[in-house]
């Protein structure tokens, strides 16, 4: 059985962990409380390339030493702000509803599908970030999780005020998750003075990113679900709405048919796998049927050839054609590479 990768983080043991006070009124003292409470650790300058208890590459300088945040300390943060901005804070329902009540006074499926399609393109980000945000990644940054961590390790003051932020702890993870989510975030925007004097990092506006992001890759998901709803078949939308120009190839259209597969979808007209199934995978995306069957029975029995190196950018290939219970495995896998 395959080791199941865990993609959220449930606990909230470092939010609160110091008392305001005891951060004392200079990055000096706080530092030393953060070492205190082994928030920070001191590693070698080409140490903090290599320890993987360590997310961050910016290090910390302080009495002649170089300190990295914890990995742990960095995730737990980040997976705070991720469930304030996309459980508590976002509904991308809300933009998407008129579309939809609009394209029930269409009659012509044809038309439907026209319809949708242009409000594809209308709401598609064509900044340099979404790329990050959908794991593609772009200028060295892999996938989103890396682009926010390396902003929060830019402001000492967004760290302190989490460390400091008082949450009544219970029994109740999910309950210490909200309490800290809805704490922490107004709190920064209590201190937005002392937040922004550090020039490197607009923690604000990658929020507002954050959540424009997640509304409208949900909305697109939506959008090309109901496409598939009207057109009847996920292969028309494979070959008329996907966003890369290039043709997949046999390896990818096997990471495509493993995903779709894992999520119990339908993508083929007959029983998978089998014969029939490899023969009008081949057809539909013009790729040698038996190069897709060994792919497929390479990636789906061996954990470590399908997240192997060079994996990555195979699979995000592939995410934009899924149903998004299947790209929900697509993405637990880009996780772990």
């Amino acid at each position: 059985m395959e080791e199941k990768v865990a993609t959220d983080i449930v606990d909230s043991k470092f939010i609160g962990i110091i008392e305001l006070d005891d951060l004392g009124n200079t990055n000096h003292d706080a530092v030393k409380k953060f070492i205190e409470h082994n928030l920070i650790i001191r590693v070698d300058i080409e140490e903090r390339f290599s320890n993987n208890k360590f997310e961050n590459k910016f290090p910390l300088d302080f009495d002649n030493g170089h300190y990295l945040f914890r990995k742990d300390l960095l995730n737990e943060i980040y997976y705070i702000l991720k469930f304030y901005v996309e459980e508590i804070k976002s509904d991308y329902w809300s933009g998407i509803d008129d579309h939809f009540r609009e394209l029930n006074s269409i009659l012509n499926p044809g038309q439907k599908v026209e319809y949708l399609e242009n409000y594809y393109k209308q709401i598609y980000p064509i900044d340099n970030l979404y790329p990050i945000y959908t794991g593609e990644g772009a200028n060295g940054i892999k996938n989103w999780k890396d682009w926010v961590i390396s902003d929060i390790t830019s402001s000492f003051e967004l760290m302190k005020i989490y460390v400091s932020t008082k949450i009544n702890a219970t029994n109740n993870n999910e309950m210490n998750r909200i309490e800290a989510a809805t704490k922490f975030v107004p709190a920064i925007y209590r201190n937005r003075s002392f937040v922004e004097n550090n020039p490197d990092v607009d923690i604000f506006q990658l929020l507002e990113e954050w959540e424009d992001y997640f509304v409208k890759h949900n909305q697109l998901k939506i959008i090309l679900n109901k496409i598939h709803e009207l057109n009847g078949s996920r292969h028309t939308i494979i070959r008329t709405y996907s966003n890369d120009p290039e043709k997949l190839s046999a390896l990818e259209v096997a990471y495509y048919a493993y995903y779709m597969c894992e999520a119990k979808e339908s993508f083929v007209s007959v029983d998978f796998p089998s014969q029939l199934a490899w023969a009008e995978l081949s057809k539909t995306f013009r790729v040698n049927a038996k190069n897709i069957q060994l792919s497929y029975n390479q990636i789906s029995r061996y954990r470590d050839i399908r997240l192997g190196k060079g994996r990555g950018k195979k699979i995000q290939k592939v995410m934009k054609h899924l149903h998004p219970k299947a790209l929900t495995f697509a993405e637990s896998d880009l996780i772990s590479i």
